[in-house]
């Protein structure tokens, strides 16, 4: 979705993902989505990072948070998982938890395991919508203003600047 929105074919397979490479705010950037199971996306990252030579801390991970209210949007310089497996297996690849990171909220039911698999296996809601249609926007912001700027951005007031 968020390869549509920025007008970039996203079909090369590297490093068990489907990738594009693009520029974005006068910066090549490589964009991915694993192709792993969620709770393995850091392998996927792992690969890719060595391969194209890419530091943690200019690895910019998107992802949705069921825990997040649906619409809302956290930018992150780094820090825990937050109960995310997919975050949890990218730190565990990378060897650090200092990476960007965008939360698009997508909210969620409570948390019993069965609601939890039939809500990530339903369709989006407008709210979750939204903030996966903001995506783009903070990326752009990151690379143009650096990481703290899209924080004080995009991040809502009452939030926390650091995870």
């Amino acid at each position: 979705m968020i390869c549509k929105q920025l007008d970039v074919r996203c079909n090369k397979i590297r490093g068990r993902a489907v990738t594009a490479l693009a520029t974005l705010e006068g910066r090549d950037v490589l964009l991915c989505k694993p192709q792993t199971f969620m709770n393995l996306s850091g392998e996927s990252l792992r690969e890719l990072a060595a391969a194209f030579k890419v530091p943690p801390d200019k690895i910019i991970v998107l992802f949705d948070d069921a825990a997040l209210p649906a619409g809302r949007v956290r930018v992150r310089r780094g820090g825990s998982a937050g109960g995310h497996n997919g975050i949890k297996s990218i730190i565990q690849c990378l060897g650090t938890d200092q990476f960007p990171r965008i939360k698009l909220g997508i909210g969620g039911p409570d948390r019993t395991r069965e609601d939890m698999v039939d809500f990530v296996l339903d369709a989006l809601d407008g709210d979750s919508l939204s903030a996966i249609g903001q995506a783009p926007d903070i990326v752009r912001a990151i690379l143009r203003d650096g990481i703290d700027k899209a924080m004080q951005k995009y991040n809502t007031k009452g939030d926390s600047q650091e995870e």
